[in-house]
């Protein structure tokens, strides 16, 4: 039987899992919704304590917030609405992403400084968008594939036909799925506790 579970969006759980996860902040490939379960103390893991977080989606930026939370201690849950198969919704199809960062890596060729990157934000954008948000972004992106590597994530060097982005854009080995599944497994040798198939329901308390 499929559980239907209800939550109540809360401000102070976002505020501490943007906190919690620099990745989860910057959003490259999309947004979890954060919030807490209206059952709060009640539900329990599988010892019977309760979770201190719950994440609502598996995507990348899910992922990042949960073992972001994980790592500080805390006891998280992550509610995915696809089965395990289909997890991690548009994540699934990305293949690379760009990121702040000083000096050539194994797998980026030179660095790539916060005003060129602004300067392609701009752009691709045509220049709608907002410049203090855009570099904060920016910058707390700075070095985020050293994180990535650490809870799981393999890069490798552009291919053929991606050449020219060999020094801006850091490629995922294997895709966006290989990304995904290894950032499960970390979260699941964390403690993150997982639920599929799980149709969200009920209202956010607050704008």
């Amino acid at each position: 039987m499929r559980k239907k579970l209800s939550f109540v969006a809360s401000r102070d759980l976002g505020a501490r899992l943007i906190r919690w996860s620099v990745f989860g902040l910057v959003g490259v490939t999309g947004g979890a919704l954060l919030g807490e379960l209206a059952a709060g103390p009640r539900l329990g893991g599988r010892t019977g304590e309760p979770y201190d977080v719950v994440v609502l989606g598996g995507g990348n930026a899910a992922l990042c917030a949960a073992m972001s939370a994980a790592d500080s201690g805390a006891r998280v849950l992550v509610l995915e609405s696809a089965p395990p198969a289909l997890r991690g919704g548009n994540s699934r199809h990305t293949r690379n992403l760009r990121y702040l960062h000083d000096e050539p890596t194994r797998y980026l060729t030179g660095p790539y400084p916060e005003d060129e990157f602004w300067e392609d934000l701009v752009r691709v954008t045509k220049g709608n968008t907002d410049e203090q948000l855009a570099r904060l972004t920016l910058r707390a992106s700075r070095d985020v594939g050293r994180w990535m590597e650490q809870h799981g994530c393999r890069f490798q060097p552009s291919l053929r036909g991606a050449l020219q982005l060999s020094r801006t854009n850091a490629f995922f080995r294997g895709g966006g799925k290989a990304l995904l599944n290894a950032y499960c497994q970390t979260a699941e040798r964390s403690g993150v506790e997982f639920e599929y198939e799980i149709p969200f329901g009920g209202e956010a308390d607050g704008p």
